[in-house]
């Protein structure tokens, strides 16, 4: 991206750290207006929730936060609704921003040389999509599976969130 641009960071495999922050904030929020919500259990290894929110607002003084439609899609499901999932990504200053045929067709070169490559561990297409969204759309990739993603998109600048 030229440099006049604004920066931009695409967010990707966000689960399950991003969403004890959603549980906490939003059962805060209804505790102070007299409700219940609690869309999750407690998981292990979801502890870092907040250090997790606390790099993403980093982030998002520095660049602007996009989410692929997959990424879009596979955070959904934590949310109890559409309007939701879209209220809290408001917050954080998530924009969403779809692929197109390019990040399509590097998904498929990048996961064809991967397969070529004799690659045993079996990765879904998201996996590339994600990645390939990035590459294209973005100046780097947010990401707890950092190893394959520097592996697989040499050209893509990818950091590791808390």
């Amino acid at each position: 991206m030229p440099s006049d641009q604004p920066k931009i960071l695409s967010l990707g495999k966000l689960r399950p750290k991003l969403y004890v922050n959603y549980a906490a904030t939003t059962a805060k929020r209804c505790d102070d207006r007299g409700g219940q919500f609690s869309p999750l259990g407690h998981r292990k290894g979801w502890e870092d929730g907040s250090a997790w929110l606390d790099q993403l607002i980093t982030y998002r003084a520095e660049s602007r936060l996009v989410a692929c439609d997959i990424v879009w899609a596979e955070t959904r499901p934590a949310f109890p609704s559409a309007a939701a999932h879209s209220e809290f990504f408001t917050q954080l200053g998530v924009h969403f921003d779809a692929s197109d045929e390019s990040v399509a067709n590097l998904a498929v070169e990048i996961q064809d040389h991967y397969r070529k490559a004799g690659s045993k561990r079996l990765r879904l297409t998201a996996d590339f999509m994600i990645g390939a969204h990035a590459a294209v759309r973005a100046d780097r990739l947010a990401t707890k599976d950092d190893v394959f993603f520097r592996a697989q998109f040499l050209k893509l600048t990818v950091v590791r969130p808390v």
